[in-house]
């Protein structure tokens, strides 16, 4: 029976091809794979082989772009990624294979914790204990789950 492909809106799916994101010195590197260890054979897609959309988690840059296939696999982007956190959304047409578009994150080395604040100026605070005009509060919360109401304080 032949496997047909879906790449948009179904995150029931399960994926059949593996994307590794890498960035070093200003390089967006994707590798893809499917789920037998080779180079999946991609499609056209809106008259590409891939799309790449990066959002930085502030979503103060967005990126769509077109990288350069360099080999069967891998595909390559120059880009100065100036934030410290990204998710990379890959928008691709294999050929006999399922696909569906899930966010991946993008590492972006030491980065990531050295800029733990926003445009703001604001830094983020993780103490749960605070002293204010002489008045102690402390913050206690049962564990928070995405998707699920928070109503005890």
């Amino acid at each position: 029976m032949e496997k047909h492909h879906s790449n948009h809106h179904d995150t029931t799916v399960e994926n059949e091809i593996k994307i590794t994101v890498s960035y070093s010195n200003k390089v967006l590197r994707l590798s893809l794979e499917d789920d037998e260890g080779n180079a999946p054979e991609l499609g056209l897609n809106h008259e590409k082989l891939l799309h790449l959309i990066i959002v930085s988690e502030d979503l103060n840059e967005y990126f769509h772009l077109h990288p350069v296939q360099k080999d069967d696999q891998t595909f390559e982007q120059e880009i100065t990624l100036t934030g410290y956190s990204f998710k990379a959304f890959v928008d691709i047409n294999p050929k006999g294979k399922n696909y569906s578009i899930k966010p991946i994150s993008v590492p972006i080395g030491d980065n990531i914790h050295a800029h733990r604040h926003n445009d703001t100026g604001l830094k983020i605070d993780e103490q749960a204990t605070k002293e204010i005009n002489g008045k102690t509060i402390e913050f206690h919360h049962e564990s928070f789950e995405a998707g699920k109401d928070f109503t005890k304080f």
